[in-house]
């Protein structure tokens, strides 16, 4: 909690928190990688054991490959923050031109990725089905990502983006549109920064969901009861803009490619509780306790002064430091007295320990393992 209005008082925030969900997640990472061959196949039959041990050997190669080990970290991190962690699932693959030594000098094309991988998903970007507690139980989920002028006319040339659409952001890039201008006017004036089209950035959404069966089967006909059957699909548009892509799901399960993760679940919600949460009311009252012992101490340093108006003591003579003159008419044990300050601030310091202590233990966040 802001306290700069309170002027000339203390405004300190205590990360008491953050070392909770820093310790957390070291004790899992440490708990997950601690093994050099963190994962293990079991064989369903005696014959299995060669296909364990290289589907074992592919599968560690693949997350090598990806930085599984950096990424899931930074889900952890966001998992036990928040109570709940995303990830997109995709099967990447990519062509490139090279030169190789067979083809003496000139560019050949070479399949240089093709692999499974995952996106970490903030999620700041990311909507979902309300009030359904899975994945599968959930009509649609969003993806915002915010992608550059290269990435469309990539995906443009694999076919994935309607090149009449593309066309389009190209036209209304070089016109521009009032509305969006207003739009960006306003939100900005709230302290929110817009990136249509700012700097070659665009915001696109990716939908993946139900639609009816008529908008990506061409061939139906759209007066037939199946026409408004809902399938899985998945569509892509520009945030505010133009639809880039709309088909049905390409995947043969026919599942929405994402996972996702609790720190503590809760029933029949698709968010969870994370430490940012539980801590929530402890953090503020550590926080207060720490600003008010060092509001104590400024006092005690600096007290309110009792001015006998008697005296004629002039304001600007009133300064403490070092041999400094003040001049009074009369009795100068009546002139001037400090304001005697209440309270123990010693007790306040002792809750201070015992506030961290509570944080911990509602966290199950124990501080001698941060350091691993």
């Amino acid at each position: 909690p802001n306290r700069k209005n309170y002027e000339g008082f203390a405004n300190v925030f205590i990360n008491e928190t953050l070392s909770a969900v820093e310790s957390i997640t070291a004790q899992e990472v440490q708990n997950l990688f601690a093994e050099h061959n963190y994962l293990m196949l079991q064989p369903q039959e005696p014959t299995d054991k060669n296909k364990v041990k290289l589907n074992e050997a592919l599968m560690q190669h693949y997350l090598t490959k990806i930085n599984h080990k950096s990424k899931l970290t930074r889900s952890l991190r966001q998992k036990n923050k928040y109570g709940t962690t995303w990830a997109k699932v995709f099967w990447e693959f990519q062509e490139k031109d090279i030169i190789t030594k067979e083809s003496k000098g000139s560019f050949v094309a070479r399949i240089i990725k093709n692999r499974p991988n995952y996106h970490y998903v903030d999620l700041i970007d990311l909507a979902i089905d309300p009030g359904k507690p899975g994945i599968d139980e959930m009509d649609w989920i969003i993806w915002r990502k915010r992608v550059t002028w290269d990435y469309i006319k990539q995906q443009e040339r694999k076919v994935l983006y309607s090149k009449s659409q593309v066309e389009k952001i190209i036209k209304d890039k070089k016109t521009g549109s009032s509305d969006i201008d207003d739009k960006k006017q306003r939100l900005d004036s709230i302290g929110i920064n817009y990136l249509y089209f700012e700097g070659g950035t665009y915001e696109i959404l990716e939908y993946w969901g139900l639609v009816p069966r008529y908008w990506v089967d061409s061939g139906i006909d759209i007066k037939s009861d199946e026409a408004s059957e809902m399938v899985e699909a998945v569509g892509e548009c520009v945030l505010d803009g133009v639809t880039l892509r709309l088909e049905r799901n390409p995947y043969w399960h026919q599942e929405k490619p994402f996972v996702m993760g609790h720190c503590i679940q809760v029933d029949d919600e698709a968010w969870g509780m994370g430490v940012c949460e539980i801590a929530e009311s402890l953090q503020q009252e550590l926080n207060d306790k720490r600003n008010q012992s060092l509001d104590h101490a400024s006092e005690q340093i600096f007290p309110p002064l009792l001015i006998n108006t008697t005296a004629q003591i002039d304001d600007a003579e009133i300064q403490i430091k070092p041999r400094q003159k003040i001049h009074v008419t009369g009795d100068v044990d009546k002139a001037i007295a400090a304001l005697r300050l209440g309270g123990n601030f010693q007790e306040t310091i002792l809750h201070d320990g015992i506030i961290k202590q509570d944080i911990r233990n509602h966290t199950g966040a124990t501080n001698p393992i941060q350091g691993i």
